[in-house]
């Protein structure tokens, strides 16, 4: 069963609250809110700038690494080509080098040949020499002489 008493008496509390909280607080409490609501606002409209500026931030820096990527690409390739043409240069410079040391070497044993020549023939001279000598000393036919001849070619190797 309804009281009706206890629901009378709860809905004239209510009307007496409601026109305390009218009187007293409703301004009050409509401005809290009402800045509380301003203030998410201004967050929200704030975070969406944020977040539009993180992305433009965000999109730049993409366009930084894809241009930093082909510049370093492009750093590479040029000190690859560099690289090379020292390598290039370098094996044309040690090619010229061996080519100088190979005929310096040829010149030398050139040389060197006919200083050998040139002693064989003095130490031939020398030999004729002894030889006459020898020769002179003791008296001895033709045939004798074109012997020790041929013997003295024979030894030299002319």
């Amino acid at each position: 069963m309804i009281d009706y008493r206890t629901t009378i008496m709860a809905i004239i509390n209510f009307l007496i609250f409601l026109y305390v909280y009218k009187y007293f607080f409703h301004e009050k409490v409509n401005k809290i809110l009402l800045e509380r609501s301003n203030k998410i606002d201004k967050d929200i409209n704030e975070a969406k700038k944020n977040k539009v500026k993180s992305d433009e931030i965000l999109a730049e820096n993409k366009k930084l690494l894809v241009k930093s990527k082909k510049e370093s690409k492009l750093i590479v390739e040029e000190y690859k080509t560099k690289a090379q043409k020292v390598y290039e240069d370098i094996v044309m410079d040690a090619k010229v080098e061996s080519k100088k040391i190979i005929e310096r070497a040829n010149l030398e044993i050139e040389r060197e040949k006919v200083k050998l020549e040139e002693e064989i023939k003095n130490k031939s001279i020398d030999l004729a020499i002894t030889l006459s000598t020898k020769v002179l000393e003791k008296s001895i036919d033709e045939e004798e002489h074109r012997r020790l001849i041929d013997d003295f070619i024979s030894k030299v190797g002319i």
